[in-house]
């Protein structure tokens, strides 16, 4: 079953949407943070990390791959308005998994409105 990773650089969505407190948005838009985490089984969003800045955010996606045994097989990155990134996300996962097949593709509907603009979604 594929497995869905994120990083989210705004939390404006997340915030209307009641998933976190305006408290938190608030302080993760001063601190420049990016939520690093994964879908669950049932649906839900789970943010398990938080870094400061797209280069961290990048390695937190990698990190994550690893520790969730990625095989390097074939991976979907969706973007929302950033596409630098997502090349930059794509190259590195290429560097560790040599062989991995990765797609890069716009993201569209609610992914886009929760994910909002620079965010990514990663499929494994």
């Amino acid at each position: 079953m594929p497995r869905i990773l994120f990083a989210l650089s705004s939390f404006g969505n997340l915030i209307k949407s009641g998933r976190i407190s305006k408290a938190k948005g608030w302080i993760a838009k001063v601190l420049n943070l990016w939520g690093i985490g994964e879908g669950s089984r049932e649906g839900s969003i789970v943010v398990g990390e938080k870094t400061r800045g797209a280069k961290k955010a990048v390695e937190a996606l990698v990190a994550h791959m690893k520790e969730k045994e990625f095989q390097g097989l074939q991976a979907a990155i969706t973007y929302c308005g950033d596409s630098d990134l997502a090349e930059k996300l794509k190259k590195r996962i290429q560097e560790i998994w040599v062989n991995a097949e990765v797609e890069i593709r716009r993201m569209r509907g609610l992914c886009s409105y929760y994910a909002e603009r620079g965010g990514r979604i990663r499929q494994l």
